[in-house]
This record gives structure tokens, sequence and C-alpha cells, in this order.
């Protein structure tokens, strides 16, 4: 079960930047996510075995989010800031039908296929390869994996202000998300050396900068969803766009494998995770090469 909705519960998540926010909190909300995320991954097997004790204990549940409006501290001064670029009261929603219609909806899921799997690959794999490589036993993963993982924090909150500091110099949208974006594919190209080299910490340096590359361009990459869709779609989009990642993901945790077993060696598999961004980031560019509101009909709400 947890595995059933785990996916769909991030993904809601990361809307909640785009739908809920204006667009002056997007970038800072969809860092504060990732950053939230990647620490999760730290403890998430203690917070599924604490989970149901903690919901009966203090009977809060997932489905507890309040609109900013409906929030009591909030000042009205705070709201209008919040709303300030525009909200409706209304809940409406859109089909997958009329998403899938747009070519950016395909490139959004494209280019999440391409770079999403890096991510859990990192997650996953990373250990293992620091074990295989370095010898590191199960108490020595904690320095070097809190390491990488805290840069990668660093990386979601410096590339998503970055990209949001741009545009208030006058960058457009489209210049400024897409500058940040090619820096990040930058920060992941240098992976690619991590199998070869003999100093445990220079591999741990090139893997912090990549899983931070990651992280910011993913920060930017969720912040274009609501650049571009309005935001009765931005929950639909995000749940499309990460469907193209799980995919990606699945067929990557098997070729990984496969991969290692016919090579012995994690050198492909790194030249793939860091050729990975600027294929995504081609695919991108091919898809959405200006970042323009696209036009979705909603669906009404019944009653």
């Amino acid at each position: 079960m947890y595995g059933r909705f785990e996916s769909a519960r991030r993904q809601s998540e990361r809307s909640l930047g785009g739908r809920r926010w204006g667009g002056r909190y997007r970038w800072l909300i969809c860092i504060l996510l990732f950053a939230v995320t990647a620490i999760n991954y730290v403890d998430r097997q203690i917070l599924g075995i604490l989970a149901q004790p903690i919901e009966a204990e203090i009977g809060w549940s997932e489905s507890d989010y309040r609109m900013p409006r409906d929030h009591p501290r909030l000042s009205r001064a705070e709201l209008t800031y919040i709303e300030s670029d525009g909200s409706s009261k209304e809940v409406v929603t859109s089909s997958w039908r009329s998403l899938l219609r747009h070519r950016e909806t395909w490139g959004l899921m494209a280019v999440r296929f391409c770079t999403d799997p890096i991510w859990w690959f990192y997650l996953y794999w990373v250990p293992k390869f620091l074990h295989a490589q370095y010898g590191l036993t199960l108490a020595e993963l904690g320095l070097p994996m809190v390491t990488i993982y805290v840069i990668a924090d660093l990386g979601s909150i410096v590339g998503g202000w970055l990209s949001s500091a741009l545009i208030g110099l006058g960058w457009t949208t489209n210049k400024a998300r897409k500058c940040v974006l090619l820096l990040c594919s930058l920060c992941a190209c240098p992976i690619v050396l991590v199998s070869q080299v003999s100093d445990l910490w220079v591999a741990v340096a090139l893997l912090s900068l990549a899983t931070a590359g990651h992280q910011g361009w993913a920060a930017n990459i969720f912040t274009v969803v609501s650049d571009v869709y309005p935001r009765h779609a931005v929950s639909s989009l995000v749940g499309l766009s990460g469907f193209g990642g799980a995919v990606g993901g699945m067929l990557v945790a098997a070729g990984t494998g496969f991969i290692l077993e016919a090579t012995g060696t994690y050198f492909a598999v790194f030249v793939l995770a860091g050729a990975a961004y600027l294929i995504g980031l081609a695919v991108f560019q091919l898809f959405l090469p200006r970042l323009e509101p696209v036009e979705v009909a909603a669906l009404q709400p019944k009653g």
C-alpha cells in the first residue's frame, strides 16, 4: 500500500507550490519541498514504521492541508501578497485528455523520463557503489551520505533562488529558467569520472556536485509547470510528468543491474547519469522553445 500511494503523495506535495501559492513564492515552495524530500530519504524507513501510531495518536492525516486564506494567523497583507498573481476560490481541475493535446505536456513527461531515474539511481545505488569501490561498511557510509544529501539540499535552494533572482534582474522567465537548467546540467557532467578516482572524498565531492545539480534542475522543472500551465492544470500535469519519470526509473533500475552484470564496472552507468541532463535539456528546448502560457480547458466542479 505504501508503494502504491507514495508516488501520488509526492506529486501532490510538489503541485502545491504552483497551485495553492502565488507566483512570487513558487520557487521558494518548490525548493523547500525538495529539501524536505531529500532529508526524508534518510529517515523514511523510521517514519514508515511510526506512521500509523502517529496518525492514531495525533489524528492528523496527509489530507489536512489548508488554503492560505484559511490560515488563522495569516494577515490580510500577507494573503494579498501571496495571491498577487491572481487566484480563484472555485476549485477546478483539468482532464488528462485536454493536457495531452499539448506538446508541452509530452515535453515535460519526456524530460522527467530522462532525468528522474538518475536521482533514483543516486538514492539506491550510491551506497552500494561506495561499498564496492572503497570498501565502506554500513557504519562508515554515514558521513559520506549525509554530506552528499546536505549539499544536494543546498543545490535545490540555490538552483531555485538563482532563476528567480535572474528574473528579478529583468531576464525573461524563458531565459532565466533555461540558463539555470544548463548550469545544473553542467554540474552533473563531472560524475562520469567518479568511478575512476581513487580518493573517497573526491568521489563524494563529485557525487555531491551531481546531486546538487539534480536538485537545482528539479526545482526549476517543477516551477516551469506553474510558469506555463494554469492553476487548475498544475496538479494533473505534475502527476503526468511524474508518470514519465516513474517509467524511466523502472527501466533504469533494471538496466543498471544488467550493465553492472555485463561490464563489472559503474563507468557506463555514470556516463549515462552525466549525459542525461544535457539530453533532457535538449528535449526541453525541442518541446518548449518558449515558456509561454498554455490554454487548458477546465472541468467545472459538479453540483
